[in-house]
């Protein structure tokens, strides 16, 4: 029987759940949580980026009511407009991410495709809501290697649902702390006269060991209750969350976007070792749509997205379906 997991995802997961604590400095009576599991079973797929679980908790404030900053963003505030802010949001999320090859029973993965990866991480991220725009700074910090615990929890999981179980983790990265600094904004450019559509674009820059990148896009929705629920969008760049419906409210979005990466561990290998790798395609044009509702406090959200669906090298190693769970407690 695989024990689940390996003893390091216990270590790591208590670490960072005190962190999460600690640094916030309200109570913990939170205004809003959600759950997020990505996996490309959802698309009869098994490689590449697999599987992505992430937690995440909300505080909300208004006007002169703003959250505390924590200091993980600390070294982004300079760059926020120095004013109140309509709506603002300050968000932790622990999340886990795994990545595969094509072909998981080989003992002795494919040195051509994307190796073996878990990732275990914290991410803050501080939105300011201006009513036609909205700013965010991110900061994430994490694990990879065997200490996200990724090998245990992928090799129980195939177990115990009587899939094949993956043979190659022992190629996997090493262990290596990561970190990852984001910068962005996002605009809801254009609204109907009904307030059933709109059009939002948005930017985002990132560097990190992580991953450095430039991404920009846009989403069309259609739908009700939007002018409320549209910054949820900026939070997608740092996993935090999928768009979340609100208010009783629902909509069905389409979003295109563009990615300039300057490095990805993932794909790059170890930062300061040699480890398995294969060559980084810098650019990227991402396509995501998806489905939201909300009843009373709930919100639930459907998607499905492919990272890099004009390169048919690696899209389906980067297709998966997406489901969020949400609770607004108040």
């Amino acid at each position: 029987m695989v024990p689940l997991p390996c003893k390091h995802f216990y270590r790591y997961f208590a670490f960072i759940t005190a962190s999460l604590f600690s640094i916030t400095s309200e109570s913990l009576a939170v205004d809003a949580i959600t759950f997020t599991l990505d996996n490309d079973l959802f698309i009869a797929s098994d490689d590449g980026y697999t599987n992505g679980v992430y937690g995440s908790w909300y505080y909300f404030g208004r006007e002169e009511k703003q959250p505390e900053a924590s200091w993980l963003v600390w070294p982004l505030m300079w760059s926020m407009p120095n004013k109140n802010s309509d709506i603002s949001v300050d968000a932790y999320s622990i999340g886990q991410s795994m990545y595969t090859p094509k072909d998981i029973l080989t003992a002795n993965p494919d040195p051509n495709d994307i190796p073996y990866a878990g990732l275990l991480f914290l991410n803050n991220t501080y939105l300011s809501s201006y009513g036609s725009h909205a700013d965010s700074i991110s900061t994430t910090i994490g694990i990879i290697g065997p200490a996200s615990g990724a090998e245990g929890i992928q090799k129980w999981f195939h177990e115990i649902s009587e899939s094949d179980v993956p043979q190659g983790w022992g190629y996997q990265l090493d262990n290596e702390i990561v970190f990852k600094f984001t910068r962005g904004r996002m605009w809801r450019n254009w609204a109907s006269e009904n307030g059933h559509f709109d059009f939002l674009s948005g930017a985002d820059m990132g560097i990190g060991t992580l991953e450095s990148s430039i991404n920009a896009g846009f989403t069309l929705r259609a739908g009700n209750n939007l002018s409320i629920s549209h910054i949820s969008g900026i939070l997608i760049p740092s996993r935090t969350s999928n768009f979340i419906a609100a208010n009783d409210g629902w909509f069905a979005y389409i979003m295109l976007g563009g990615r300039l990466i300057a490095n990805q561990i993932i794909i790059n290998g170890n930062t300061f070792r040699d480890s398995r790798s294969i060559e980084l395609d810098h650019t990227h044009l991402a396509l995501t749509s998806g489905l939201a509702f909300s009843w009373d406090k709930l919100s639930i959200t459907l998607a499905y997205a492919d990272l890099s669906f004009t390169n048919d090298e690696i899209s389906s190693a980067t297709r998966f379906g997406t489901l969020t769970v949400g609770w607004i407690f108040r």
